[in-house]
């Protein structure tokens, strides 16, 4: 089986000078606060998904694009004859277009047109009933005004202007879309993630590369053939729906928590690291179904059979969960990429180690790339004792986010290989301000 080697590069941007990324296996940042270490993994997570994405994003532009159309018509509609209006059918399913279509059918952009095209279809009859009852006033010049259409007296020619505009205008940007997802330009590719995540700036200079192979081109996006969804843990605080609401990176991660992947089988190695989380945990997460607000709850489960909210647990056991929830549902596979913001940040020094051995085994049994930032002593040497172990360490990369010799407050990654001496020298830096600040 071919090995499928990721090379990540992001330069000039925010707190970022120049980062090259080696992804190949175990990945571990390390540098200070505001050195750009989240903006690193925010970006990878958006360049990775966009890519897989692109084509059904594209799909849901051209139902946007539709709905906006019809929902202009709608106004037009309410002031139109009452003796006619249009299929209760086509209007309920354009108002819900976004749950009527599934933008993943190949059909997908034909059961759009047609969709609008039947709404056209009622709302000229309801058109040409109005225009042959109607007499010349302000109410009619308004419609026909808001319609963008002449008056010309003449109903079959109006309503037919009308439509013809219409449809070809919807085809036009049918034909659009499908461009754009044979051509995959870079410009789609940068405003769907500007849209849905909300960023302000595109950085310039990224790149992420599969077997040498660049992903972004001068015109175009390609497609990786081996590397399909990424997922970003902020903070295991991700798991309170009280709190995710309002955050992409939340929702996304809650929603794989609770929803099983298509054709979900789950392999002996997912199955033995699913055993050694309960192990350390003496319970599980689980899902509770509420059939009164039909909703999907997150709950944790011990071993003597109290269940309770996860959102309630501890913080440590939110941790182990999201990695148990993802390998039950089978989202982490050696087609996956986890990228973790400091995961010993409310673990015990024990379970750290602990972390640290269940992403080196994720990694060595399932395939999965991980990359994490971490502030934390015990986790770096127990990921690097931990992969030497299991033989995993020529897999294992370390980078430290040193500041540029020639622009202040900006930082360059420095690629340590499966060395730790460098970040363990920068933690000593705590120590001697303790005795600087404390007693000797």
């Amino acid at each position: 089986m071919e090995k499928y080697d990721y090379e990540y590069s992001l330069m000039d941007y925010r707190a970022i000078e120049k980062a090259n990324i080696n992804l190949s296996g175990l990945t571990v940042l390390s540098g200070i606060n505001g050195c750009g270490k989240s903006t690193i993994s925010r970006w990878l997570y958006y360049i990775v998904n966009e890519d897989y994405d692109l084509a059904t994003n594209l799909v849901r532009d051209y139902a946007k694009w539709i709905f906006d159309k019809f929902f202009d018509l709608r106004f037009a509609s309410t002031d139109l004859n009452r003796t006619f209006r249009p299929s209760t059918d086509t209007t309920l399913r354009l108002m819900r277009l976004e749950d009527t279509i599934n933008p993943k059918d190949p059909n997908a952009l034909d059961n759009i047109y047609n969709l609008y095209n039947n709404y056209l279809n009622d709302f000229s009859n309801q058109l040409s009933i109005y225009l042959t009852q109607a007499e010349k006033g302000a109410r009619r010049k308004r419609i026909l005004n808001f319609l963008h259409v002449e008056d010309n007296n003449d109903t079959e020619e109006i309503v037919s202007t009308f439509l013809k505009r219409e449809r070809e205008g919807a085809l036009s940007k049918k034909q659009e879309i499908l461009e754009n997802t044979e051509k995959r330009p870079v410009k789609a590719f940068f405003h769907h993630i500007k849209s849905n995540y909300g960023e302000a700036d595109i950085p310039s200079k990224i790149q992420l590369k599969e077997n040498h192979v660049s992903l972004i081109g001068k015109d175009s996006v390609n497609t990786l053939f081996n590397l399909n969804r990424a997922i970003y843990v902020d903070s295991p605080m991700a798991v309170s729906e009280r709190l995710s609401q309002d955050n992409y990176f939340w929702s996304d991660l809650r929603k794989l928590m609770i929803q099983p992947k298509l054709h979900n089988d789950i392999g002996k190695e997912e199955k033995k690291l699913l055993i050694r989380i309960r192990g350390i945990l003496h319970g599980y997460a689980i899902i509770k179904e509420d059939k009164i607000s039909d909703s999907s709850e997150l709950y944790f489960s011990d071993n003597i059979g109290n269940k309770f909210p996860l959102d309630e647990a501890a913080t440590g056991y939110k941790t182990f969960s999201y990695i148990q929830r993802l390998l039950e549902n089978g989202y982490l596979n050696d087609k996956t990429l986890l990228l973790i913001d400091e995961p010993e940040a409310h673990l015990h020094p024990q379970w750290i180690v602990e972390f640290a051995r269940i992403l080196v085994l994720i990694h060595k049994n399932v395939g999965t790339k991980i990359m994490i930032a971490s502030h934390n002593p015990d986790m770096v040497a127990a990921i690097q004792s931990i992969a030497r172990k299991e033989g995993e360490l020529d897999d294992t990369n370390f980078y430290i986010a040193t500041p540029s010799e020639t622009n202040k407050g900006k930082f360059v990654y420095k690629d340590l290989g499966p060395n730790i001496e460098d970040i363990f020298s920068s933690f000593n830096i705590a120590l001697d301000r303790i005795k600087q600040y404390g007693m000797e």
